[in-house]
């Protein structure tokens, strides 16, 4: 997406080639929306542990501890460390992380269990975006996945027909949700909402079943925003017109929006925004959360006495 500037992309260093190569990152790493924040002390807690136990584990199994953390005994010891750091929050014991066969026995007994992915990309044919190929060039350049290393990546690599390949071929997901992006400029939506359903619905239709699901994608404030979704629920045209006769749509108003700071609801741009100064970004949202807990008691205040005066028409 590309957020930073080149003067702040020339402050930052590659992930893989400054932090230890955990199974799980030592510190919050971001792509080029936003510019990441310092390793917390907690943080630098888990890094000790798992160096330290990636060492202990590695040595007691005859192996180097790169290679270690490559096994599932490894990733079980990742998991072991930030127990240690943050308390029992994953289900894994000291005695996997130290003990290949019981690790590998338990990564094969979960080996089938259902996955569900929530947010999928693919790119439109006529798509004139490139950021995403060039993203996806890096990551075979770096090495991270060898099946894209020796290929050459085209942009046909992130239409429809790959996607579905690597989404339900090539990985364990069983259910997959279409996500996408907006855009000022209709041509550089990822996807059109219509485009999602349309692939939604062709995908369902072969699988013979619920398999894909996709997102809709509103814009307040652009004209015609309410319309865009679908044709056939557009309420001036929709042969069902009725259906949306009963229908009240949830939607902070523009004088809800005045008192947020910088008088818009918070998005990534905001990181684009605050650049390093972390502390009033946060404090700006935490503002927003606080104002959004209002309009939460506002909702059940009308759900348990629905007062007809609060709603408008469209």
């Amino acid at each position: 997406m590309g957020f930073l500037s080149e003067d702040e992309m020339a402050r930052l260093d590659p992930a893989e080639s400054v932090l230890f190569p955990s199974p799980i990152p030592v510190q919050s790493v971001s792509s080029d929306e936003f510019m990441p924040a310092p390793q917390t002390p907690k943080q630098r807690e888990f890094e000790l542990r798992v160096k330290a136990l990636g060492s202990e584990l590695a040595k007691h199994q005859g192996t180097s501890r790169r290679r270690f953390f490559k096994s599932a005994s490894g990733m079980a010891a990742a998991f072991v460390a930030m127990n240690q750091t943050y308390g029992p929050v994953f289900g894994v014991s000291l005695a996997e992380a130290a003990t290949p066969d019981m690790a590998n026995e338990r990564a094969k007994k979960l080996s089938g269990q259902f996955i569900m992915d929530m947010h999928t990309h693919f790119l439109r044919d006529d798509t004139r975006i490139q950021s995403f190929l060039l993203q996806r060039q890096a990551v075979g350049k770096a090495g991270w996945n060898p099946a894209i290393k020796v290929e050459e990546q085209t942009i046909d690599d992130l239409k429809f027909a790959n996607y579905l390949k690597e989404i339900y071929l090539d990985s364990d997901t069983k259910v997959a949700c279409i996500s996408g992006a907006p855009s000022e400029i209709p041509g550089d939506w990822f996807l059109t909402n219509e485009m999602k359903a349309q692939a939604r619905s062709n995908v369902n239709q072969q699988a013979g079943s619920q398999r894909m699901y996709s997102h809709a994608i509103f814009m307040p404030g652009m004209p015609g925003w309410l319309d865009k979704a679908l044709p056939w629920r557009r309420t001036h045209r929709a042969p069902f017109r009725d259906w949306m006769q009963n229908v009240i749509l949830i939607a902070p108003s523009n004088d809800f929006l005045r008192t947020l700071p910088r008088g818009k609801l918070p998005d990534r741009k905001d990181f684009s925004y605050h650049g390093l100064n972390h502390q009033r970004r946060i404090q700006d949202w935490k503002i927003a959360m606080s104002e959004a807990e209002r309009l939460r008691d506002d909702l059940i205040r009308f759900i348990e006495k629905p007062d007809p005066a609060q709603i408008h028409a469209l």
